[in-house]
């Protein structure tokens, strides 16, 4: 957990003493090898295991989204996949890490490569707000609210057909998480799971809005000296 906060800031400190872009490009394509070698590594140990079934084998958890948007984010620099990967890598994948909902141990390959998504997907988010000088915007609230409800509605629709629980949306998980603490009444759970989605991309975007709004007062400021000055 310490290493995947230490890591972006470290690497984000190397490209910013060196101010190499090829570096910074470098750290994205290797992060986007590692955490894509780590998905199909992670789909065939779980073929030979002969362990793939549609109930819980699908890559439609909220993570397989937030890796999906990362990796194109760190390759394009495209400001519609950073929204997501910041709202649902920080939202969503930093609380599995923090409450990981796994049945395997250190040093098993499922806590290792469970690991490697979910930490390398915080990791490449905070890389690329350090290193890339990317961030949300107003409107970036607004796209990730509406991808999410398109996401919450199509997983509905799929756990109800195959009977899975993708994106913990049919039932809670077996760990303690903040899930734990919601109704257990269907309906009711998922409308909470909205209202807390809302309320941690509001937090997530607060300190972009407390920087904007210092920005523009120190702005005004400034304005004002001249004027007076003039």
């Amino acid at each position: 957990m310490a290493l995947t906060v230490v890591i972006p800031l470290l690497l984000a400190l190397v490209a910013k003493s060196t101010r190499s872009e090829g570096f910074i490009k470098a750290v994205a394509y290797m992060l986007t090898l590692l955490l894509s070698g780590n998905f199909f590594a992670h789909y065939l140990y779980h073929w030979q295991s002969h362990d793939l079934t549609l109930e819980k084998s699908l890559p439609i958890q909220l993570c397989d989204a937030a890796l999906v948007a990362t990796l194109a984010a760190l390759l394009t620099r495209n400001q519609h996949c950073f929204d997501l990967a910041y709202f649902w890598g920080l939202g969503g994948t930093l609380q599995a890490i923090i409450t990981p909902n796994l049945g395997s141990d250190f040093p098993s390959f499922i806590f290792i490569s469970f690991f490697i998504t979910h930490s390398g997907i915080v990791i490449g988010v905070f890389f690329m707000i350090f290193a890339m000088h990317l961030r949300p915007y107003p409107i970036s609230l607004f796209w990730v609210v509406f991808w999410s409800e398109i996401y919450l509605l199509f997983t509905l629709l799929i756990n109800r057909w195959i009977g899975g629980n993708y994106g913990f949306l049919s039932h809670k998980p077996r760990g303690v998480s903040l899930l734990s603490f919601l109704s257990d009444w269907h309906s009711l759970y998922i409308l909470e799971m909205n209202l807390i989605a809302v309320v941690l991309f509001l937090i997530l975007y607060l300190p972009f809005f407390l920087m904007d709004r210092v920005s523009r007062l120190r702005g005004f400021s400034l304005e004002s000296r001249r004027s007076v000055d003039y």
